[in-house]
């Protein structure tokens, strides 16, 4: 029991001195020290939850980005469309 005690003492320990550092100290102890760079840390859970909401909506968005090409493709088209019926009045009327 205080084996066990003891371990998690020691690993408060360990987060208690790895955030003292990040924020705490000068820039060379925040690299060492800096909770995401220490083994055993992931990333905060808000981050986590971030990255695995941006994965799980990749599809949508590709998708959403093509459709939004291909709509101003269109746009595109017409007015490019409209400029060229715009030269040939043009053309015609300065023939004439």
């Amino acid at each position: 029991m205080m084996y066990e005690f003891g371990l998690q003492i020691n690993v408060m320990y360990d987060i208690g001195f790895s955030v003292f550092h990040a924020y705490a100290h000068e820039a060379f102890c925040q690299c060492i020290y800096h909770s995401r760079k220490r083994e055993g840390f992931g990333l905060t859970d808000a981050l986590d939850h971030f990255a695995e909401t941006r994965i799980q909506k990749i599809s949508q968005t590709l998708i959403k980005q093509y459709q939004h090409a291909l709509e101003l493709k269109e746009i595109s088209q017409k007015d490019l469309e409209k400029l060229e019926l715009q030269n040939y009045f043009l053309d015609i009327i300065k023939s004439s």
